[in-house]
């Protein structure tokens, strides 16, 4: 009876190891390097938007987490203090909603913080689909292509 407690314990404690050392790689998982990635597709602004319009589930199979470079005008920046940068291309009520990456911000704000509305740009990011409420295309993780 002894001996079967101490290969129940002995399980136990081999599952919690497991699963912290599981727990533990997720956490400390490398991020994933946009900006060095390769592109899956390339296009303006103004197309992937129309294309999400017209079908948002299709493009979802084709677009999502995928790495997109899209070119268009600025319609909007927002700063979010010293974290970050979000820049809406083509249109506030359709267009490309593009969240930066911390990091990329952070070693590029000077070159960030001179970009205008108007301006012409080309980025780089991953696409997280459409979002109905704002009827933007989300781009995650986004570094400016030179």
């Amino acid at each position: 009876m002894k001996l079967a407690w101490k290969i129940v314990l002995i399980i136990i404690a081999a599952g919690i190891i497991i699963g912290f050392s599981i727990v533990y790689y997720m956490y400390h998982k490398p991020h994933r390097d946009i900006a060095g990635a390769k592109a899956d597709f390339t296009m303006v602004a103004a197309d992937l938007v129309k294309q999400y319009v017209n079908d948002q589930k299709s493009c979802n199979a084709k677009y999502l987490d995928k790495v997109i470079i899209v070119t268009g005008k600025i319609a909007d920046l927002s700063h979010n203090g010293n974290i970050g940068l979000t820049i809406v291309l083509e249109n506030q009520m359709e267009g490309i909603n593009c969240a930066m990456d911390t990091k990329y911000f952070n070693e590029n704000k000077t070159m960030l913080n001179s970009l205008a509305n108007g301006s012409e740009v080309k980025i780089k990011g991953i696409c997280s689909g459409f979002d109905d409420t704002f009827q933007c295309v989300g781009l995650d993780k986004c570094t400016i292509v030179k």
